[in-house]
């Protein structure tokens, strides 16, 4: 069994963050909740329910799905993204996503073709088409490894080949954990460091020359078929 694992924001978007992306376009900013996360005086919970609150605040009402919706139809997609997923699967791998990210976007890429086997993502609570100012929890952004590995023991128990492809800090410890760890754009050297490989540019079917040749030297390397 081969899988792929890849983020979301930044990977198979040009922007960064889905969530920021929001804050945004609604003349908000979250650093200082921010800040509070990587100190360890917030949680993920938290974390959430501040950003929701701050747009809230930003509209003077409850916020809508549709008011979270309708800034995200207007993030880019990374050009191959259908043509990687499509050359993965040829490969025999399992693609999907994990990623602190919107759902929301999540939901969007595979409506646009982007036929992913699966997609773990955080989320808005609603209700009746509403906010409740809960967030979803599915990923914690300091814990992507364990997401990870709760996947691999659920689903694909057999993998033998793991790439993972990220491009932030926070997701170090699911590259630690990768056969192929791939630096796609990475916002800072540390990604790099533990990266095998970096991919730059703004395409994302280089990745599967990666994977090509990640496949072709471990084929020809001693005691293997």
């Amino acid at each position: 069994m081969k899988v792929a694992v890849f983020d979301m924001d930044g990977v198979f978007t040009v922007c960064r963050s889905s969530w920021a992306w929001v804050h945004r376009h609604y003349g908000v900013d979250n650093e200082k909740s921010v800040r509070d996360y990587l100190q360890g005086r917030i949680d993920d919970y938290e974390f959430m329910r501040r950003d929701i609150a701050l747009w809230r605040r930003a509209l003077g009402r409850e916020v809508t799905v549709e008011d979270v919706v309708r800034p995200l139809k207007d993030i880019k997609f990374t050009q191959g993204a259908v043509e990687l997923v499509e050359g993965l699967k040829e490969r025999g791998y399992r693609v999907g996503i994990i990623s602190g990210g919107l759902d929301l976007l999540a939901e969007r890429l595979v409506r646009e073709g982007v036929e992913l086997d699966f997609y773990l993502a955080n989320g808005v609570e609603v209700k009746d088409g509403v906010l409740t100012g809960e967030g979803v929890l599915r990923v914690p952004l300091k814990e992507k490894d364990q997401v990870l590995l709760s996947l691999l023991e659920r689903y694909y128990p057999c993998t033998d080949t793991l790439v993972v492809v990220g491009d932030t800090v926070v997701d170090i410890p699911m590259l630690k954990m990768a056969d192929l760890a791939i630096a796609f754009r990475a916002e800072s050297e540390k990604v790099v460091e533990v990266a095998h490989i970096r991919v730059e540019g703004d395409d994302l079917r280089e990745i599967l020359r990666a994977v090509d040749f990640y496949e072709r030297v471990t084929l020809q390397s001693p005691g293997r078929a």
